[in-house]
């Protein structure tokens, strides 16, 4: 999908800073938003990134690590119940470690959207 790449993030957040009107920054990204952030400066934000923090972030992506997410991006999953979407997100997201009953269900209910047909 043409949303899912970084050129239209990129372009994503040049508008959002024009939009507030702010001229340098600080960019600190994880993961994607580290990504985001090293094409940006060195292309349609170069001089306005004045510092560039990168956190889970690397030159390059290993083969498997590549495979795995586009399992799921672009192309988000429905269920039919939260506890469904719950059990997704412990499999797909298991190397945040260990996390509490409590913890795995507020990041579900924080992420989801309900669907027009009543899935999330």
């Amino acid at each position: 999908a043409h949303e899912y790449c970084l050129d239209f993030y990129v372009e994503q957040a040049e508008a959002l800073l024009d939009q507030l009107g702010l001229q340098k920054l600080h960019w600190v990204g994880t993961s994607m938003g580290g990504a985001i952030g090293t094409l940006g400066a060195a292309t349609r934000l170069r001089g306005r990134i004045r510092r560039l923090v990168l956190n889970d972030n690397g030159p390059e992506l290993a083969a498997p690590a590549l495979a795995r997410i586009q399992t799921y991006a672009g192309q988000p999953p429905s269920f039919a119940a939260v506890t469904e979407l719950e059990a997704y997100f412990r499999e797909i997201y298991a190397s945040f470690g260990v996390l509490s009953d409590t913890q795995w269900r507020h990041l579900t209910e924080t992420s989801l959207r309900r669907l027009p047909d009543g899935r999330v």
